[in-house]
């Protein structure tokens, strides 16, 4: 950071004031505050799978023999039955933050295979060049180079064009000027 964060007018203002500065400023600005972004691009490809397979068999047999005076008895029962199932879904998610592009689809057909294959493919060489484009946009069109120092009217545009990945959020209790109001307050209160 080139620039160390600051209340706005409302927050001190509301630390100054309230009569339990500490709850009220966390209703209305949470714990934590934007202390940094990281600039850049994410482009990913994943294709998932899972597989549900159930079988059931079930076998029954018996025998049975008997002798009546001068008359043998034979009977014999076989049952046999079996079922098999198997259901399986291959799931596609592929994006690009700098081109806007999502894909989400699930491969049932011989056509969403061949689609998956161009989907991963175009998307592998939209990733090998995510840096170089990246660069190019944050320099054409936000005259941003490396560790240039962004403003807050900037970060809403750069959010817009998908070039920001990461927040680096602190607490507001390790900001200097929250826990200077909160002392400064405590030292008037005595």
């Amino acid at each position: 950071m080139l620039r160390v964060p600051q209340l706005d007018t409302d927050a001190v203002r509301l630390l100054n004031t309230s009569s339990d500065p500490i709850i009220e400023f966390q209703k209305i600005y949470g714990d934590f505050y934007v202390a940094g972004y990281r600039v850049g691009a994410v482009n990913d490809t994943m294709i998932s799978g899972k597989l549900a397979n159930k079988t059931f068999f079930d076998a029954k047999r018996a025998v049975a023999e008997g002798k009546v005076a001068w008359a043998k008895v034979h009977k014999s029962i076989n049952e046999l039955s079996a079922s098999a199932s198997n259901e399986g879904l291959i799931r596609v998610d592929a994006f690009d933050s700098l081109m806007d592009f999502h894909s989400t689809f699930s491969v049932q057909t011989d056509d969403d295979i061949v689609r998956m294959g161009d989907v991963a493919a175009k998307n592998k060489q939209r990733a090998m060049t995510i840096a170089a484009r990246a660069t190019e946009t944050l320099w054409k069109d936000f005259s941003l180079g490396y560790e240039d120092t962004v403003y807050q009217d900037v970060v809403d545009h750069l959010c817009d064009r998908g070039l920001v990945t990461e927040l680096l959020l602190a607490p507001f209790a390790t900001l200097r000027e929250y826990q200077y109001l909160l002392a400064r307050r405590r030292i008037n209160m005595r």
